[in-house]
């Protein structure tokens, strides 16, 4: 089912003009969307209200264009919190930027990190492609990123103040893994999910303290061709996944305790025409 939204003509501008997009995140409380801009080297942080009762209703009421010096290729983003944002870029460094207020925000506006983790500091940071926020109990936000240059899955603990903003830096993920370029974690923090481009899969991993580059997955979806963009739904029943080599997003079920074992989509959704 494909769902209208609704735009005024300004913000229905913006998204023309977005030219080639590579990842899409909503805001912890659902409120602001923000896309990446590939070739604009830029981020648009769309202001959104969802209502759901009866038929699900989008609005898109305004949208902000975000620069930064620090963007070069944005190519993945989350969320640390409702109003900051991580962002890799192929071009090198992972900037961690503070988005101005919603009801203060201009069409454009140009940011500089409050933080930044530094490709020229940081080896391991080769091509990243995706970042997901780990919410654990420690006190300091914890980065996955997705490394196709070095494939590998990072993970970065964020300093406190300003500046480089890396605390501690480790490969967490690196057997089997071939061009890595997408990951989700369950809401319960429980899975992750990497998707495998190489190896036309996406690895599932229990995330347990034991979880070193040298694990294997616990789980396997198959039977996509080029697996991009990956994501949990919020009652961690299904995984969808983006096919980059297919117009289809393809949904995964998880009918037992875990993701476990290898599986096959339940449902292919067309996309694209």
């Amino acid at each position: 089912m494909e769902i209208e939204y609704r735009a005024s003509d300004e913000v229905r501008d913006v998204i023309a003009s977005l030219g080639r997009t590579e990842d899409v995140r909503f805001s912890p409380n659902n409120r602001r969307l923000a896309v990446a801009a590939f070739h604009r080297n830029a981020v648009a942080v769309f202001d959104i209200e969802i209502e759901s009762a009866g038929k699900p209703q989008v609005t898109l009421s305004r949208v902000t264009r975000c620069t930064s010096p620090s963007l070069s290729y944005p190519h993945g983003l989350d969320f640390i919190d409702d109003d900051t944002l991580a962002v890799v870029s192929r071009g090198g460094d992972v900037p961690i930027l503070k988005l101005p207020a919603a009801h203060v925000a201009g069409p454009v506006c140009e940011l500089s990190p409050v933080q930044i983790l530094r490709a020229d500091l940081i080896p391991s940071l080769v091509y990243s492609g995706s970042v997901a926020v780990l919410r654990s109990p420690r006190p300091r936000p914890e980065l996955l990123i997705c490394n196709g240059g070095g494939n590998t899955v990072t993970k970065h603990m964020l300093n406190d103040g300003a500046g480089d903003a890396a605390a501690s830096c480790s490969v967490l993920l690196r057997k089997w893994l071939g061009t890595p370029d997408g990951v989700s974690i369950s809401s319960d923090q429980r899975w992750i999910a990497i998707s495998n481009h190489d190896a036309h899969g996406v690895m599932l991993y229990r995330n347990e303290p034991s979880l070193n580059e040298s694990s294997d997955p616990d789980g396997i979806l198959r039977s996509v061709t080029y697996p991009h963009g990956v994501r949990f739904t919020a009652d961690g029943r299904h995984i969808l996944v983006a096919d980059a080599g297919a117009p289809y997003v393809h949904v995964y079920a998880n009918t037992g305790e875990g993701w476990h074992g290898l599986r096959n989509p339940v449902g292919s959704i067309r996309v694209m025409d």
